[in-house]
């Protein structure tokens, strides 16, 4: 009997078990730290025939695909106050996914290939696209034989966190994530999203009203497990005597890095892309993010 194929998602365990934390990712560290280990992933998975993968085994992967992607493209991005809905979101419509020899786009993914195939309304819970409104990342990557175990954990976190949905009992009222406005077809439509979240409430909230929370797309940026991360205010050669590291001339303002302590006008950071490399960088030329 010949066995099932699967795909190998121990590299991208290894990033998240890292850099999630406090339902938010260090991008910083990813960027730093784990930038090739990401792109190796990336790289195996683009070449997966995804067709002749098991249906547990398509969702799993392209759960994984869809969010390593997205931390790629966040990473690439990385600036202050750079959010995924700059630039009318155009981190959702480029080309920025790579499969089979070819690009598509994070919308593709998940409206053309998830949302059109699958038919199943949990991938709204499994999906991060990098907002603090979104449902957080679990720090691991996604594999068939739990999936629809931690598919309906994800769901129950989701529906019962109070800073994502609201529920007033005694007022009948819920404040809900756009995430029931935007997909509520496939939720079912209004009454099918009540009957969702009255399931996982374990309460009947059928008659109650419903209204939809504002959506926070700020960047759902971890801070680092040592230092703070900080902005560099001012950018171009930066140099202040023979503590500066000179692979820190080439910093640009608005770029984030990881700071430590602070010593006679200098504060020592982490140098990107370069791992836990550290030198020097006048601390006037950094803010707190």
């Amino acid at each position: 009997m010949v066995a099932s194929p699967t795909v190998d998602h121990a590299a991208l365990d290894s990033i998240l078990a890292q850099t999630v934390r406090d339902e938010r990712i260090d991008y910083v560290a990813v960027r730093d730290s784990h930038l090739t280990a990401l792109t190796d992933y990336l790289n195996a998975a683009a070449d997966i025939d995804v067709s002749a993968l098991p249906e547990g085994e398509k969702l799993a992967y392209w759960f994984n695909l869809y969010n390593a992607s997205m931390i790629a493209a966040v990473v690439e991005r990385l600036a202050a106050d750079w959010s995924p809905a700059a630039e009318n979101y155009k981190v959702f419509k480029e080309k920025a996914v790579r499969i089979r020899g070819k690009t598509i786009s994070l919308d593709e993914v998940e409206h053309e290939i998830l949302r059109k195939t699958f038919k199943e309304p949990r991938l709204h819970v499994a999906l991060v696209c990098g907002a603090r409104s979104c449902p957080p990342l679990l720090a691991r990557a996604y594999r068939s034989a739990d999936l629809g175990a931690v598919l309906d954990a994800n769901m129950r976190r989701f529906v019962t966190d109070p800073l994502r949905n609201k529920v007033d009992h005694k007022a009948k009222k819920l404040e809900l994530s756009h995430i029931f406005d935007w997909f509520k077809d496939d939720f079912g439509g209004e009454v099918g999203v009540k009957k969702l979240i009255g399931q996982y409430l374990g309460q009947d909230v059928s008659k109650y009203a419903v209204t939809f929370s504002e959506y926070d797309w700020t960047l759902n940026l971890a801070q680092p497990k040592a230092g703070t991360v900080v902005a560099v205010t001012r950018g171009g050669a930066i140099s202040s005597g023979p503590a500066t590291d000179d692979v820190l001339a080439e910093v640009r303002a608005g770029q984030l890095l990881r700071a430590f302590a602070s010593k006679d006008g200098m504060t020592e950071v982490t140098v990107p892309k370069q791992g836990d490399k550290r030198g020097y960088l006048p601390a006037d030329a950094l803010k707190k993010y």
